[in-house]
């Protein structure tokens, strides 16, 4: 086990075990003992001619996020889900956030080649979406698209020309929303994990046209 990975494994612990019971614990376990997942990996080229017209209007806030946020979210909220933890896990910076009322209801994050904790091997110009969450509540009203929109135009301003994501297979209402933005099937992996360890090959971008 290299370094890195006891490193983010102690992340992980340090921030899960601290709001997860028994039972919680119990599924976290027995997925680092073994995890075989099936995605289809999607893909969104950034030409910077995105329509807004796939972005629902709603009283949600979209914009991309600061550290602040996170901050100020862990400092007040007891049990926050895993996934506001991901720059704590995998050293990343951006992320994107839909907010009301100054409580972020969703949060996505974007991952570039430098960064290891990728499902997928990316190619220059390429990044990856992933660990996105909409809080229950918030669930329904169309928020993704609309965060995946402030995405679009985030990428293409910095020299982004492929977005990718994969979804697991079961995950409807995640392939439903980003189909309507957008993002076009290309290809499905598969994410398998020993003792926290991944033993499966990663699909390399460059072979995707």
């Amino acid at each position: 086990m290299t370094r890195m990975l006891r490193t983010r494994i102690c992340r992980v612990l340090d921030t899960q075990l601290r709001n997860m019971g028994f039972a919680q614990f119990m599924i976290w376990f027995m997925k680092f003992l073994y995890l075989n997942d099936a995605y289809y990996v999607y893909k969104k080229d950034i030409d910077g001619r995105e329509s807004r017209a796939v972005c629902p209007e709603t009283d949600i806030e979209v914009r991309k996020g600061v550290m602040s946020d996170l901050r100020c979210g862990t400092s007040s909220t007891k049990g926050l889900p895993w996934q506001f933890f991901c720059h704590e896990y995998d050293g990343v910076d951006d992320f994107f956030i839909a907010e009301k009322a100054g409580v972020i209801q969703h949060i996505s994050w974007i991952y570039y080649r430098e960064h290891t904790n990728r499902i997928l091997l990316l190619d220059h110009g390429d990044a990856e979406i992933k660990h996105v969450l909409t809080v229950p509540d918030a669930r329904g009203r169309g928020i993704w698209p609309r965060v995946l929109c402030a995405v679009f135009e985030h990428l293409g301003r910095n020299g982004v020309k492929r977005l990718f994501a994969c979804v697991l297979q079961e995950n409807g209402s995640s392939i439903r929303a980003m189909e309507k933005a957008g993002f076009r099937r290309v290809g499905r992996t598969r994410f398998v994990k020993l003792c926290g360890v991944r033993v499966s090959r990663r699909t390399h971008t460059a072979l995707i046209p």
